[in-house]
């Protein structure tokens, strides 16, 4: 299941300048400061409930109210902030636990999130069909559930200044 919110955060301006004053890792300074492997593109902050809990527990706020969560049913809330240019390749996967994706940076619709369905196994790797495309809308949220294969699409950008910033939460079922 996949849900979209528009305009979805109070002061998205002011979230999107804020953000780019946080610290972000790249995966192996990531592991470092954590102790946890995880391959992602680009960078990301620590969590944020660890280093920005208030950053945290307000989007956490509007992630409940939003898309009517009931966030009791969740083991564990992850949340980062991600940083993404050019030369940050993705690939299709799946996040284990259900997700939102909240588009920050300037809106460039040649960006957004990709959706697919598995159609093929030849052995050695899946094959895959697109089955939708979330364009990056400024201010726009999405939901989608645990398994869905999915990759973001055209990241852009080579700074801070005028990459691909987005809110990441992961949302772990107990």
């Amino acid at each position: 299941m996949i849900k979209i919110e528009d305009n979805f955060l109070e002061f998205s301006n002011q979230y999107y300048e804020l953000s780019k004053k946080l610290k972000y890792y790249n995966k192996e300074d990531f592991e470092k400061i954590t102790g946890k492997f995880n391959n992602f593109p680009g960078y990301r902050t620590n969590y944020l409930d660890k280093d920005y809990p208030f950053l945290y527990y307000s989007i956490l706020g509007s992630i409940k109210n939003k898309f009517e969560l009931d966030l009791k049913k969740y083991e564990r809330i992850c949340g980062h902030a991600q940083m993404r240019f050019d030369d940050s390749e993705d690939w299709i996967h799946k996040d284990f636990g259900d997700t939102i994706i909240i588009y920050l940076s300037p809106t460039n619709e040649k960006s957004g999130t990709a959706f697919y369905e598995i159609i093929g196994d030849d052995g050695k790797e899946f094959k895959y069909r697109q089955t939708a495309m979330i364009n990056f809308i400024h201010n726009r949220a999405i939901f989608f559930t645990e398994g869905t294969q999915h990759m973001a699409i055209n990241n852009y950008g080579n700074n801070i200044n005028n990459g691909r910033i987005t809110l990441t939460y992961f949302l772990h079922h107990k």
